[in-house]
């Protein structure tokens, strides 16, 4: 697209995907139940007031240490993956040119489309603990790869490695809160997961913009890896999902 059109096309073009992406939906089917608490750290008053409730949100916290300490494994992760993914094309164009950043990222989303389903398998024979802390690793690996990569075969390398880490890692961390929270407070526990992994694409971006004032770009991505150190040693210290369904072991499941 933009090789034949201004590049601020590629925003409308990319709108038509996001467009038809609403169409399935329209044929999903719901699970019809009796209307619960949305969020359990809130209570409502007349027509769509929302109040927080600071002893529910506090009660939260308190039985689910586990997901918070996971949580702020997931931040330091994504403070990570901001720090990098921000500046990466340039990095790549830089390297190689702009027309090869289509080209990473095709081949980055292809293999991780292709390595989805195994790792999902493999997240349910051994536990999601295990694969997280795959991708993890990977992710560490793909930004030395990103240091390095100034050959094309380096760049080709760092692009498995990356879809690796993508399909290890996102799919398992939304399958270990899901396990390890109560069926009745999943929403707000993927809630919590997920404010972390936006704190952490707003911490990261403007960390990377700060280093990039005393380092050279390769090696601002490069200092990622120390907050994706920092989340390894966190993310050994929660418990194994392995055989847990809805916050319990199995076999005290309710």
């Amino acid at each position: 697209i933009v090789s034949h059109f201004p590049i601020n096309y590629i925003f409308i073009f990319s709108s038509i995907p996001f467009i038809l992406s609403f169409i399935p939906f329209y044929f999903v089917l719901e699970e019809k139940r009796e209307p619960v608490d949305f969020r359990m750290i809130f209570r409502y008053e007349g027509s769509g007031r929302a109040i927080l409730r600071w002893k529910n949100f506090r009660d939260f916290i308190s039985k689910n240490e586990n997901l918070l300490i996971f949580t702020l494994s997931v931040l330091l992760t994504m403070i990570a993956s901001g720090m990098v993914y921000s500046y990466l094309s340039l990095l790549v164009g830089l390297r190689f040119g702009n027309d090869f950043v289509g080209l990473y990222f095709g081949i980055d989303g292809l293999v991780s489309s292709l390595l989805i389903y195994p790792l999902g398998k493999l997240s349910d024979r051994v536990g999601s603990k295990v694969v997280v802390l795959f991708g993890s690793i990977t992710y560490a690996l793909t930004f030395v790869l990103y240091y390095y990569a100034t050959s094309f075969i380096l760049l080709i390398s760092a692009a498995i490695v990356s879809g690796t880490k993508w399909a290890a890692y996102f799919n398992s961390i939304n399958s270990y809160v899901s396990r390890m929270s109560r069926r009745e407070e999943r929403a707000t526990a993927l809630g919590l997961l997920n404010s972390g992994i936006a704190m952490g694409w707003v911490i990261g971006p403007l960390l990377g913009a700060f280093l990039l004032g005393f380092f050279t770009l390769p090696f601002m991505i490069f200092l990622a890896i120390v907050p994706i150190i920092a989340s390894i040693i966190v993310v050994v210290f929660v418990k194994n999902d392995r055989n847990y369904m809805n916050g319990l072991p199995k076999m005290q499941k309710d």
